[in-house]
């Protein structure tokens, strides 16, 4: 039977928790974050802007519909094509239509 040093144990538990933990650091410079994944895409965003990040597989994206979860044109893994038919274009429609109708002036005198 092996017996292990706490010394043993103590290292085994740090490469644990390292293996286990965000594959990407944010930096802040002049209001502008900055995202780097290891082995990935570099992200930008303004500290204004209200974007905050998601982790999945380990990876930093940023959340920019501010949903709470991954969605594809959301993820840089992707191509730009599977992303641009993910259905944010549909999303981007209807919004976009929604503010239109939001600032058009509304006539009553008709």
């Amino acid at each position: 039977m092996m017996h292990f040093s706490k010394i043993t144990y103590a290292s085994l538990i740090l490469v644990v928790l390292a293996s286990c933990g965000p594959k990407w650091t944010e930096t802040e410079s002049n209001g502008i974050k900055t995202v780097i994944n290891e082995g990935g895409k570099s992200l930008g965003y303004s500290s204004t802007s209200g974007v905050t990040i998601l982790t999945a597989d380990r990876l930093g994206f940023k959340d920019l519909n501010k949903n709470g979860q991954l969605d594809k044109y959301e993820d840089w893994r992707l191509t730009a094509d599977e992303r641009a038919r993910s259905g944010f274009k549909n999303d981007c429609r209807t919004n976009c239509r929604f503010n239109v109708i939001q600032s058009s002036p509304i006539h009553t005198s008709w």
